[in-house]
């Protein structure tokens, strides 16, 4: 039986989701505000500044203010409220057709679940949050870990640390720690990183050589 190609981005829903509020914002900046021809937004700077919109303004004037806000709010914690659900339902789908999850990873655009006695693999992607996978770990093709090792010296340390993986031609990355900031590469947290990503891709290896 052919298994279902992987896809993680499901690209209508991508678009939408990006698109669709940026053209929302677009309108009411059109709409809201009348840009003179010669303005620029660094006319904002200026003491007194040049305003988008005449002063006093009228009760539209702030509309596109609300929207940027609103589309940040969906940006940030719409799309990942829906990918949380999402999990959440495929985490009791799967739980009630015997998948015993013994190792799981959350990140920002990916989550794994792995049944380590029946060799399998669950899998959703943030930006294909509707169509969770299930598949035999004998479909991984290559494992492998990267710490994220940048700089010299003292400038030396990481931002990530993952452990990724194939699947036919889905190359896959989980992280076992990430951050805005360089950590160094001796420190506590990733050190465990390290450690944890290193234990997942032996796991992962000897769960697609069908071993243990």
């Amino acid at each position: 039986m052919k298994q279902p190609r992987i896809w993680k981005i499901n690209w209508p829903y991508l678009l939408a989701s990006v698109l669709a509020p940026l053209a929302l914002l677009l309108v009411s900046v059109r709409n809201c505000w009348r840009l003179p021809e010669d303005w620029d937004v660094k006319q904002l700077l200026q003491l007194p500044p040049v305003l988008p919109f005449r002063w006093p303004p009228d009760r539209l004037a702030f509309l596109p203010v609300v929207v940027l806000i609103l589309c940040w709010l969906w940006w940030d914690f719409g799309v990942r409220g829906i990918f949380r659900l999402c999990l959440n339902r495929a985490e009791r789908d799967l739980e009630e057709k015997g998948f015993r999850c013994a190792h799981a990873f959350t990140g920002r655009s990916c989550a794994m679940l792995v049944d380590e006695e029946a060799g399998k693999l669950a899998l959703l992607f943030k930006w294909n949050p509707f169509r969770p996978y299930t598949l035999s770990a004998k479909r991984i093709g290559k494992v492998w870990v990267e710490d994220g090792r940048r700089g010299r010296g003292v400038m030396e340390g990481t931002r990530r640390v993952s452990f990724l993986f194939t699947v036919d031609r889905a190359k896959v990355r989980v992280n076992t720690f990430s951050s805005n900031r360089r950590w160094k590469m001796d420190g506590d947290n990733v050190l465990t990183a390290i450690s944890m990503a290193d234990m997942m891709a032996e796991l992962l290896e000897s769960m697609r050589k069908g071993e243990g």
